[in-house]
């Protein structure tokens, strides 16, 4: 399964504006290598609008998908949330 990794797709706020992640996106969409697949996945905090111009939109199902956070991450991503049955914080940090 080709991944991209988020460290080579992320931009400065300094470039913001420019058309780079535009272009980004197109170039990753359209390279003769990455066609075919079924299904492409992404995650986002404040981009939505831009990937639903190149046809992502919210998962039909998000109940399906879980994710596995990493024990020796120091800080907890801002949409892990504490509820009464979801995750919450412990001793190895997630």
């Amino acid at each position: 399964m080709p991944r991209l990794p988020g460290s080579l797709t992320c931009l400065s706020w300094k470039q913001r504006g420019l058309g780079l992640s535009k272009w980004l996106m197109e170039v990753v969409v359209t390279h003769p290598d990455l066609q075919g697949f079924r299904r492409w996945v992404l995650a986002t905090k404040d981009a939505h609008d831009l990937y639903r111009r190149f046809g992502f939109h919210e998962l039909k199902r998000p109940e399906r998908w879980m994710e596995r956070p990493d024990p020796n991450m120091h800080e907890s991503p801002d949409y892990w949330k504490e509820t009464s049955v979801g995750l919450r914080k412990t001793s190895a940090g997630f």
